[in-house]
């Protein structure tokens, strides 16, 4: 029995629609460009070989990189804090659904119910700090001092074997992140937060006053639960499913709303441009929602 893990599996359909069309030497073509493309991806960057290899590290071993910035003080002391304030943020987000005019009750709950469902990962798997257990992972790597694209090629196929082995594991909060990336995310298949520990440092967070915390860590939290319910995260249920769970009427609700954050920020200009509001509004709702929802959490 075959096992696909899909994203998007209309695209998965059309693709091989029309692979299937083609003659094997274009396949090879588009295969080896597919790797020339990722292995050469700094050819024509201006950049030190010091920030290349740097980031190619990170790239290719994100995990031996997340073992040099993470300690236990993270487990026992940030991560809880990080918890609790991401548990004000979620009664935030609530009251905020509750108070709204233009939502059905059925709705409502239905988003209460995918809020509540939704999971977080903050920080890094626990196992990385020990020694024994990262060697074991990473076992059968080989990496040379001086052959810079075969240790690329070598990491490629270390990752993807141990992809395709992980598939028919159930993993419970696999991680779909790099820990060491100053990034966070959403994942509206898995109805799940991730903020990795990179991110949890200045600018971002502060051993200090909690008013700054709320409004930069705390927003970071706030912006990716609103984007479970975003114009993309909204056509998700709380098990990750892509269906019609709003009623019609508020579907219609909300666009004329969303509408208005897309005419707003279609008013905002650059040196190098005018924003596109309809390009941005997933974002754009994420960020108002991020900065309501801390605000109410700190107050």
């Amino acid at each position: 029995k075959m096992l696909i893990y899909r994203t998007d599996l209309e695209y998965l359909k059309r693709f091989v629609k029309l692979m299937a069309q083609q003659e094997p030497q274009v396949i090879e073509v588009f295969i080896w460009h597919r790797v020339a493309a990722y292995l050469t991806f700094h050819a024509f960057e201006e950049k030190k070989t010091e920030e290349i290899c740097a980031r190619s590290v990170q790239s290719h071993i994100p995990l031996a990189v997340t073992y040099t910035i993470s300690d236990e003080k993270f487990l026992t002391d940030i991560e809880p804090r990080l918890q609790q304030m991401l548990g004000g943020i979620r009664e935030g987000f609530n009251q905020i659904v509750l108070d709204t005019s233009w939502m059905d009750e059925k709705t409502k709950n239905a988003t209460l119910e995918k809020a509540l469902a939704m999971r977080s990962f903050i920080g890094f798997p626990e196992w990385v700090l020990d020694v024994e257990k990262l060697e074991q992972f990473y076992d059968g790597l080989q990496i040379t001092k001086s052959l810079y694209i075969r240790n690329m090629i070598n990491a490629i196929e270390f990752f993807r074997k141990k992809m395709l082995q992980s598939w028919r594991k159930n993993h419970g909060l696999r991680l779909v992140i790099d820990p060491s990336a100053v990034d966070a995310m959403y994942s509206a298949q898995r109805n799940r937060i991730f903020i990795p520990v990179a991110i949890v440092q200045y600018p971002f967070y502060y051993r200090g006053l909690e008013a700054l915390n709320y409004g930069a860590i705390g927003t970071v939290l706030g912006h990716e639960l609103t984007h479970g319910f975003d114009n993309n995260g909204r056509l998700f249920d709380k098990f990750g499913n892509m269906r019609t769970w709003w009623s019609a009427q508020t579907h219609q609700e909300y666009e004329v709303r969303a509408n208005c954050l897309v005419e707003q920020y279609n008013s905002y200009s650059l040196p190098e441009g005018s924003v596109n509001g309809a390009r941005t509004l997933g974002e754009n709702i994420a960020d108002n929602g991020g900065v309501r929802e801390a605000l109410r959490a700190y107050q």
